[in-house]
């Protein structure tokens, strides 16, 4: 932990807190002695395509965390003042209040976002609520107070084959991303796993989980959403057009290459072909339908007032 706190000393910035360890070391919340505006300082791997970076600091949209800059080893990027999704779907009653139409006008908004990485050529690859911040507005939790944020995994597309094993995110990656089809990997895969957190958002419940990792990989490449009371039919819909895939009739280790990408690649066509295309059709939900809780305090509230 010395060692990390005394290279940050040396980029002029104050260490203020250790936030977690990371896939490449220490995460740290500090303080830029020179500006003192409070940052995210965490270490990146020597792979690092300072390009992308160069790129993403281009783009600007509320939905977006910015990477301020890359100094020696580390990523240096703006502190959000906030809860993670992941954090905040935990404990329920930080969330209470929170009702199905402001989660979709929240990833609504992501979806935004989302569209002006694509139309520079990047794909994110590592949506999941850890990786979505969700800030106060003046003491309130609102729609656009959401950003994604941590773009190690980020990548220009189309991404050459080159037998990489590239990280994925267990429970949210799609189908290219579990068997490092990477050179399939496209807008629709950002879209897959926006859609299982989404669902995650709106039910409380992992879009796939199984306690096994083999089992879950199977469940992730193979099984559709749960079908759940607490989604529309036209909501589920949208869900399960966002993380469509094809089972496989075999496990993929048993089949060519050939068979395996064809399977993958007609899930991937079945899915939404680009974020403006879901996004879309939140916006069109959103404009023909009422709003609704999306936990269980709703009910019990009502129950109780009933009783009385």
């Amino acid at each position: 932990m010395g060692e990390i706190k005394e290279q940050i000393k040396k980029l002029n910035f104050e260490p203020l807190k250790k936030l977690s360890s990371g896939k490449f070391g220490e995460v740290w919340k500090a303080k830029d002695i020179s500006t003192c505006q409070v940052v995210i300082i965490k270490p990146c791997s020597n792979q690092i395509n300072k390009s992308l970076y160069n790129t993403l600091n281009t783009i600007e949209h509320p939905a977006l965390s910015r990477t301020s800059r890359i100094e020696q080893n580390f990523i240096i990027r703006e502190f959000h003042d906030g809860v993670s999704l992941k954090e905040l779907l935990s404990k329920p009653w930080h969330s209470k209040n929170l009702t199905r139409s402001f989660w979709l006008k929240a990833f609504s908004g992501l979806l935004d976002g989302l569209a002006m990485l694509h139309q520079n050529n990047i794909l994110h690859l590592d949506i999941k609520p850890s990786n979505l911040i969700v800030t106060n507005k003046n003491g309130k939790l609102t729609p656009d107070t959401i950003k994604l944020v941590d773009f190690e995994q980020a990548v220009f597309f189309p991404i050459e084959e080159d037998g990489q094993r590239r990280p994925f995110a267990l429970g949210y990656s799609p189908p290219e991303q579990l068997l490092n089809l990477n050179h399939l990997a496209s807008p629709a895969s950002d879209i897959f796993a926006l859609g299982v957190t989404l669902y995650e958002a709106l039910t409380r419940k992992k879009g796939f989980y199984y306690h096994d990792p083999e089992m879950m990989m199977h469940i992730q490449l193979n099984v559709p959403l749960l079908r759940t009371t607490k989604l529309p039919s036209i909501l589920y819909s949208m869900l399960s057009k966002a993380t469509a895939r094809v089972a496989f009739h075999l496990p993929p280790s048993r089949l060519s290459q050939t068979q395996t990408i064809e399977i993958v690649q007609q899930g991937i066509q079945n899915r939404y072909q680009s974020a403006e295309a879901f996004k879309t059709a939140i916006e069109e939900y959103l404009g023909t339908n009422c709003d609704h809780r999306t936990n269980w305090f709703e009910k019990l509230f009502n129950k109780l007032k009933q009783k009385h």
